[in-house]
């Protein structure tokens, strides 16, 4: 195949409207399409496709680690060597936080390849098209851009323009981090005043050369040289406009050219069709920076943009600063208003009898009042900062951690003097927090008496002004939907949960709940998909008030084939669980191994796994199962209490086998039982749970303590205790053995 007809083929795929589907990011490709990689990389499975190459998860043998291998396609092998070369000295040579780096190329394979570092996260594209309207959280997909446009800033200073830049081509990571991949079409430039451009193989030849008529790029974020195929008109201009186009999407939930096909949007980009989205964009709401730098980028004219995306990245962090500046000088400005009307209140006191004694006074109030304005800045700024870490890790629903930042921020409070508006928000966002932190607690707790559930979930819900009984489904999802993202997810799972805990989801299959029970089951279940903004959902949620048994079958069989968030198979596997769809249990627990397979580093999915492994509900191996899952959530969330005390009982089941107890998991299960109760000295599981393996170990008396201190908290020990401890008559105490 010649080299034009290579990148006609390349340019084919990258227009289709998405790469092949990778079946599952584990399976591997059957037969001869294994790559010819060095024996020191372990193919482990295919993770994505591209209209230039392939890329693999592989396991570095030598090093011990997990990366990613990119192989040329077969049939490009001859005329896009070149370009995919190319590709990775690209990403060698420019050193960026936001540029994967590449570790180690091999151009004489029979297919050329490249290893890089494993990049996993989500698409911007993909946490774009979650929201529910174009203005949700957008402040923080305005950060996200930011990062975006520096790292183009720095290519661009490198002398590299990136030519295929839309949110598709942006992974952002689970702690934030923001990274711009695929620079198969990158150019380098090169050019006066460029410092250290990179040298690749075709800047440095005659194979520099572009080939006019062919377009570059993806349609519907094209600038009209790309459309036009002008390959020596793309600059870093070019690279502006698509920013722009990035930006269009962040600030109306679409890009800029729409249309249905490519030819379409091709067409629409050629001609510079630009009048549709310069009135989306001025209809967005969006403060009129932002529209104006929209504006600014998506001009036909290359001469109208800016200069390059270290000019858009400065527009947006002076944009950014801005914001936070206003909130800053509001709060300021009240402080210093309150500190002058002090001041007069004082001064109307003042007699001319005490001129000289006033004087004096006045002196020493303002230099004290200096002191206290500087320190009460100060204060101000460490709980801002305090504030800002507790509403990230809220954002990422880790309730505990934020309510540490809070308890800190709280104790700095009750420490010296803070502006009372900032310690009214810490205490409102400490209650919030605090009852949603109860909330996430009961979800892990499968303990509750099934009588009392009602009683605790209604008490935390109302902690947050949420009244559920006293409501109709309707009116608590709209209460719901006003609150932050993060907290909705959280509320409508907890809904969900309250709603299959009530119709005795563990309970026999042949007790049914009653019509008053049904009703309520009902209503948390409509309540929640008032709340949920997730169409698929709520199709589920349907299904399971229907009863609908076909839909519930389509839609487990459709998770099989589809992907879908996490949130989303959990819910599927409570509805098959339902009181009424008993006999479908295997098929629920079939769900959640299909969804790990999807999500291996998902909390919930592992944690759910390892408590109905734990409970018999599978085949051979149950005690192993769980613990691995059990592992796998501890590592996940290795502060949560509430994950520490599963994996110790899961531990201690294991270890309980029939030729005796194995020592080492008895050991190990103790190790996090005492971690459950350092991290929640109250934590009811992990105190009996750490009771049990002492009864085993030989410590009676050390555990008879610690269960008198749980009864004289509770009342009561748990019946999951109960049930541990009446195999202990037939359970050797001091035994060992080895585990196949």
């Amino acid at each position: 195949m010649s080299g034009d007809a290579n990148w006609d083929e390349a340019m084919r795929r990258g227009f289709a409207e998405g790469a092949p589907p990778v079946e599952s990011e584990n399976e591997l490709p059957s037969g001869d399409a294994l790559p010819d990689v060095n024996r020191r990389y372990e193919i482990l499975g295919v993770i994505g496709r591209g209209g230039v190459g392939l890329v693999y998860r592989a396991r570095d043998k030598e090093l011990g680690r997990e990366l990613a291998v990119k192989v040329l396609h077969a049939e490009l092998a001859d005329g896009m060597a070149e370009r995919f070369f190319e590709e990775a000295q690209i990403g060698a040579q420019l050193q960026h936080p936001g540029i994967v780096p590449v570790y180690d190329l091999e151009f004489g394979a029979a297919r050329p390849y490249f290893t890089m570092k494993l990049v996993e996260g989500r698409t911007l594209l993909e946490l774009l098209r979650e929201r529910p309207d174009a203005g949700h959280d957008q402040l923080l997909f305005l950060r996200q851009f930011e990062k975006v446009c520096e790292t183009i800033a720095y290519a661009h200073a490198r002398g590299v323009v990136h030519r295929d830049l839309k949110p598709a081509n942006v992974m952002v990571g689970a702690f934030g981090e923001v990274q711009t991949l695929d620079w198969g079409f990158a150019k380098v430039l090169g050019g006066e005043g460029i410092e250290k451009a990179p040298a690749t193989v075709r800047s440095q030849g005659d194979s520099h050369a572009s080939v006019v008529g062919r377009a570059i790029g993806t349609p519907a974020y094209m600038a009209s040289e790309q459309a036009l195929g002008d390959l020596e008109a793309l600059d870093a201009r070019t690279d502006v406009f698509c920013l722009g186009a990035i930006l269009c999407e962040i600030l109306t939930g679409e890009p800029p050219h729409r249309g249905d096909d490519s030819v379409t949007l091709l067409k629409k980009a050629a001609l510079g069709d630009l009048a549709d989205a310069h009135a989306r964009v001025d209809a967005c709401g969006a403060d009129r920076e932002l529209i104006d730098l929209a504006h600014r980028c998506l001009q036909m004219r290359k001469s109208d943009r800016p200069a390059d995306a270290g000019e858009v990245a400065g527009a947006v962090g002076d944009y950014l600063a801005s914001i936070e500046k206003r909130a800053r000088d509001a709060e300021l400005a009240a402080a210093e208003e309150r500190a002058r009307a002090a001041q007069e209140r004082k001064a109307k006191r003042l007699t001319l009898v005490l001129a000289a004694v006033a004087f004096v006074a006045v002196s020493v109030g303002l230099f004290t009042y200096w002191q206290r304005t500087e320190r009460l800045r100060e204060n101000d700024l460490e709980v801002e900062t305090l504030l800002r870490t507790a509403r990230g890790h809220a954002e990422r629903r880790d309730w505990g951690q934020a309510q540490a930042a809070l308890r800190q921020a709280s104790t700095r409070i009750e420490a010296s003097d803070v502006s009372p508006s900032i310690a009214g928000t810490v205490r409102a966002r400490s209650d919030t927090v605090d009852a949603l932190a109860r909330i996430y607690a009961i979800r892990y707790e499968d303990e509750i008496d099934p009588a009392a559930v009602d009683r605790v979930y209604a008490a935390a819900f109302q902690e947050l002004g949420i009244d559920v009984r006293a409501n109709d489904a309707a009116a608590i999802g709209a209460m719901i939907v006003q609150r932050h993202a993060s907290m909705r997810d959280e509320l409508a799972l907890a809904l969900d949960d309250w709603a299959s805990r009530l119709t005795g989801e563990e309970t026999d299959a042949r007790q049914q709940p009653d019509e008053k029970t049904l009703a309520q089951w009902r209503k948390l279940v409509s309540a929640a998909n008032h709340a949920d903004g997730n169409a698929w959902r709520r199709s589920l949620r349907t299904a399971a008030m229907d009863a609908d048994r076909a839909e519930l079958d389509r839609l487990a069989t459709e998770i099989k084939t589809e992907p879908h968030p996490p949130e989303s198979i959990v819910l599927l596997y409570h509805a098959l669980r339902h009181a009424q769809l008993r006999e479908r249990n295997g098929m629920a627990y079939s769900v959640l191994e299909d969804g790990f397979e999807h999500h291996p580093s998902d909390f919930w999915i592992n944690f759910l796994l390892a408590r109905d492994a734990s409970r018999g509900r599978r085949g051979q191996s149950q005690g192993d199962v769980a613990v691995r899952h059990a592992g796998i959530a501890v590592a996940l969330r290795p502060g949560n209490a509430e994950a520490r005390a599963a994996f110790g009982i899961h531990l201690m089941r294991r270890a309980r086998g029939r030729d005796g107890l194995d020592q080492e998991d008895l050991a190990q299960a103790r190790r996090q039982l005492e971690k459950a109760i350092e991290l929640d000295p109250t934590n009811v599981r992990a105190r009996c749970g750490l009771a049990a393996a002492l009864f085993w170990g030989g410590e009676k008396e050390r555990a008879e303590e610690i269960l008198d201190a749980v009864r004289a908290d509770n009342n009561r020990l748990p019946a999951f205790y109960s049930r541990m401890m009446r195999a202990t008559e037939s359970t050797p105490r001091r035994g060992a053995r080895k585990r196949r």
